[in-house]
C-alpha cells in the first residue's frame, strides 16, 4: 500500500521558501522525491540514534528530506537545506 505524504507546518513553509529560490525544477524535484519515498518508504538511511526517522538526500539539489514513516501516512518533518544548522528540525512532531 502506498502510504500519502504530509508535510508538517514548517516543512511545507521551508519546501515553498526553497520553490521561491530555485523554481519549478526544485518542486518537479521534491515531488519525484516524494514518490519514490511513498512507494519505498524504507529504501533511505535512517537516522541513528533517531529511532523511526529516515532522510532522502537529494542529488541536483542541496537539500535532505527528513521523513517518519507512520501506519497511515508518511509524515515529511523538513525540507532541509544541507547548509543549515544540523538537526534544527528535532523538535518536529
Amino acid at each position: 500500500m502506498i502510504k500519502p505524504i504530509r508535510l508538517v507546518d514548517a516543512a511545507r513553509d521551508e519546501f515553498l521558501a526553497e520553490v521561491a529560490k530555485y523554481g519549478t525544477g526544485f518542486t518537479r524535484a521534491v515531488r519525484a522525491a516524494f514518490k519514490l519515498i511513498a512507494r519505498f518508504p524504507e529504501a533511505w538511511a535512517a537516522y541513528p540514534k533517531r529511532p523511526g526517522l529516515r532522510r532522502y538526500v537529494m542529488k541536483r539539489y542541496p537539500f535532505v528530506i527528513v521523513y517518519r514513516e507512520l501506519p497511515i501516512e508518511i509524515r515529511v518533518l523538513a525540507v532541509a537545506a544541507t547548509k543549515r544548522r544540523p538537526g534544527y528540525w528535532r523538535g518536529r512532531r
